[in-house]
């Protein structure tokens, strides 16, 4: 009489070919990770460009804020200013105190204080300035991407609305 069921080889090979498959997708996880990551700023610089161009079609000027050098925690008082002007309020838990010119989600916000200010994936604030040098009739506005030094190498890797992305 023959007996149903796997055979204990059968079991470790196909214990094997689950634990290589498995790193084979852990492996490629931080790759993907990454371009989805890049792939969600660029749809936020572009979401972020749209609502301060509708800001200055309202006000006659873009919103206040200027953010400089490598280090995205220098930039929290303009992304602040981004949120508070972009968003009509202070923080994602205080009431609306002016006009709404897009939606951000709870996830997209960081915190200084009792404001908060808008961050990219990597959990860095935005860079924003008006009038900035690479447009200085408009605004500048990037993210880091997670790369803070002050290397060509890093700051080419940033994702910027004054280079392709």
């Amino acid at each position: 009489m023959k007996r149903a069921g796997f055979t204990l080889t059968e079991v470790l090979v196909m214990l094997a070919v689950i634990a290589i498959l498995a790193a084979i997708i852990l492996g490629a996880l931080p790759g993907v990770w990454n371009w989805m990551a890049r792939a969600r700023i660029g749809t936020e610089i572009q979401a972020m460009e749209t609502a301060l161009e509708s800001f200055k079609t309202e006000t006659g000027q873009y919103p206040p804020g200027t953010a400089v050098g490598y280090n995205p925690g220098d930039y929290i008082p303009a992304s602040v200013s981004l949120y508070t002007n972009l968003c009509g309020r202070d923080s994602f838990a205080s009431p609306m105190t002016g006009k709404s010119y897009m939606d951000i989600k709870r996830s997209q916000l960081g915190s200084s204080g009792v404001h908060s200010y808008i961050q990219d994936p990597y959990g860095h604030a935005y860079g924003y300035t008006r009038n900035g040098p690479m447009n200085p009739t408009s605004f500048d506005l990037w993210s880091t991407a997670g790369k803070t030094d002050q290397t060509a190498a890093s700051t080419n890797q940033w994702i910027a609305n004054w280079r392709g992305r």
